[in-house]
């Protein structure tokens, strides 16, 4: 949420931590992976919207397609 939220800052101080944010993330998307949740979910979504507006599309879309495939899992 974080590293989304840097992008509608004007500092560019501000701006750049959004990389950090979503890099710190990342780091637990291992364990995510185990015990996946709705948080899991929301998280993937997040991370998807960052990278796809960071214009890293593929990465964006793989975190979605993820996303939509806990959906189906939890159904």
């Amino acid at each position: 949420m974080l590293a989304c939220a840097t992008r509608i800052r004007t500092s560019s101080s501000v701006r750049k931590l959004g990389r950090a944010y979503a890099d710190l993330a990342k780091k637990d998307i291992v364990f995510e992976l185990e015990r996946p949740t709705i948080a899991t979910l929301q998280g993937f979504l997040l991370l998807s919207d960052f990278e796809a507006t960071s214009a890293r599309d593929r990465i964006g879309w793989t975190y979605n397609d993820t996303a939509y495939w806990f959906k189906q899992t939890q159904t």
